[in-house]
């Protein structure tokens, strides 16, 4: 009887940790980063794609209002809902830009 009362325990703890979780990315994507736009002059000058390539698109994340994108360079989650599609958005934790999709 004991080991099922542990397993039931652990069950719930799991599943309301997880609830928790998804009320606050559901509510608009957690820790994300407010993206900052940058125009393509400056883009250009300070921060200038890799030779003969162009700049990579953000990475799309499931929330439920959208807007919220992955940094393809460091993983991290930026709101861009602010920003229009296909603007540059920077990425200030290694001064890359990608594009919002």
């Amino acid at each position: 009887m004991k080991k099922y009362s542990a397993i039931i325990l652990a069950l719930v703890l799991g599943l309301s940790a997880l609830g928790s979780l998804s009320a606050v990315y559901a509510a608009g994507g957690g820790d994300a980063i407010i993206a900052v736009q940058v125009t393509n002059e400056d883009a250009a000058k300070k921060y200038p794609p890799p030779a003969g390539k162009s700049y990579p698109e953000g990475i799309s994340t499931s929330t439920t209002t959208g807007g919220f994108f992955q940094s393809p360079y460091s993983g991290k989650t930026y709101d861009c809902r602010k920003v229009k599609k296909k603007a540059l958005v920077l990425d200030a934790s290694v001064n890359k830009v990608f594009i919002r999709p």
